[in-house]
């Protein structure tokens, strides 16, 4: 009811949930739950809740010039959605991609491909093969095999951390090349990820998915 009285009263309305997800057992943070009471319980537009919870907010804390829109120069703290939740404000949950400092951030699997990002067997984690493309994208990060080897190891890290691993618990590689003169290259992006090297096989295949120059295929230890 303040809330509500405040917004009528032309009073600046910025969302502010603390309390993380986990406590709820949802999936979305709990600033999403709070836009929709803002709509259904306070008088805001869909529209509206959304700028509490954006450029409003970084007002609040004085760092509307860094975040909060979407602006040349800005910091891109962004979430990509299938559904507009100018019209339905629940649409915000509706996630497809999440840009956070400018980076995609890793989701887990993804549902439209056929296999899941690891399984665990006999004290193992085996993990699919990944490209070097951008987290949640069928984007390719780059076109050299450098960038393309970095990414399909900081893939690999992302999936390791969503079983509470890391480097040091992998065992075995496989690297996967589109064309094996990209070797010594690769080997200079891939050997900075590890204090330990894991046993490897690498070879060359007449064509990768995505057009990708190469794809890393690892086993960890649980």
């Amino acid at each position: 009811m303040f809330t509500q009285l405040a917004h009528q009263a032309g009073v600046t309305i910025a969302a502010g949930t603390d309390v993380t997800s986990d406590r709820f057992n949802t999936v979305t943070p709990m600033v999403h739950h709070e836009m929709q009471l803002l709509v259904e319980r306070a008088g805001l537009t869909p529209l509206e809740a959304l700028q509490a919870a954006t450029i409003n907010g970084a007002k609040v804390i004085g760092i509307e010039k860094q975040t909060g829109s979407i602006k040349a120069g800005k910091t891109a703290n962004l979430v990509v959605l299938n559904s507009d939740p100018s019209n339905e404000v629940a649409n915000s949950q509706n996630i497809v991609h999440v840009i956070k400092n400018g980076q995609f951030i890793h989701l887990g699997d993804n549902e439209k491909l056929p296999f899941v990002m690891a399984r665990e067997a006999a004290g193992l984690l085996f993990l699919s093969g990944q490209l070097g493309n951008l987290p949640t994208t069928m984007a390719l990060a780059g076109n050299d095999i450098s960038t393309q080897m970095k990414q399909a190891m900081k893939n690999i890290g992302f999936v390791l951390q969503d079983h509470n691993l890391d480097f040091n618990d992998v065992v075995k590689c496989t690297l996967m090349l589109a064309d094996i003169k990209d070797w010594p290259l690769a080997n200079k992006a891939y050997t900075p990820f590890f204090t330990k090297l894991p046993a490897r096989s690498a070879f060359a295949a007449s064509g990768l998915a995505l057009g990708a120059k190469v794809e890393v295929e690892c086993i960890a230890a649980l």
